[in-house]
């Protein structure tokens, strides 16, 4: 079978699976009405019922993840070259692989110069995490860019790109949280304390992209006092 195939079927089969349970947790809900004109106060079967919604709907939350990056990886699988040689469907789905990234809560500014008294530059923590939300070190290369949206017209404070050889060195953390850690000296310095910040990340193995985007909180260098000038009167 084409491969190309082998991959949408894989990825038709997702849906189905999402759809199924979906439709499960709709059923559930009808029942839990159900009882609930039936029956005055919650007993033990409304609990037990409420419980499986619960279930469901982080079944549907995880399910809804990865077919989100199924389809990222169909879209990369057909922008990329022939000449480049890839993993069947049915292997890629026995891998960890990435299926989002998230931002560590150490995101923000930083003083790369001690001798200043305001930020000037970025430090960005991003993570990639698996199919179920969990932390994974994968090989790739990153896009970062920030804004500074509260003036009147949007300004780009920089944009920053690092290569999959280069985020290889930049994996690190701590006891709280482990990830990449970006270093981003700003091109232009902000003139507000908060920046919306957008990072792409594009993995190695799939060659999907994806991005996320938060607003993080900047100490931005004083404005500059201007002196009214004075004329001196004859």
């Amino acid at each position: 079978m084409h491969l190309f195939s082998v991959q949408c079927s894989a990825f038709s089969i997702s849906r189905v699976r999402l759809f199924i349970i979906q439709y499960s947790a709709f059923g559930i809900c009808v029942a839990l009405c159900g009882c609930g004109l039936l029956g005055g106060n919650p007993d033990q079967t409304n609990i037990a019922l409420r419980k499986q919604v619960q279930q469901l709907q982080s079944q549907v939350t995880t399910l809804q993840a990865q077919h989100d990056a199924d389809q990222r990886s169909l879209a990369a699988w057909q922008q990329r070259s022939p000449k480049i040689p890839t993993l069947p469907p049915d292997r890629l789905a026995k891998l960890f692989t990435v299926h989002g990234i998230t931002f560590g809560r150490l995101t923000g500014g930083t003083r790369l110069d001690l001798h200043k008294s305001f930020d000037d530059a970025l430090k960005v923590y991003v993570t990639p995490t698996d199919g179920t939300g969990q932390p994974l070190k994968a090989a790739g290369s990153f896009v970062v860019a920030a804004f500074d949206l509260s003036g009147t017209q949007p300004i780009q404070v920089g944009r920053w790109a690092f290569t999959d050889e280069q985020a290889l060195q930049l994996w690190g953390g701590s006891f709280l949280e482990n990830g990449f850690v970006l270093t981003c000296p700003f091109e232009n310095p902000p003139g507000h304390s908060e920046l919306t910040v957008k990072v792409e990340f594009t993995d190695e193995l799939t060659l999907a992209t994806f991005d996320a985007q938060t607003v993080v909180k900047v100490n931005s260098a004083p404005a500059p006092i201007t002196v009214p000038s004075t004329t001196r009167q004859p």
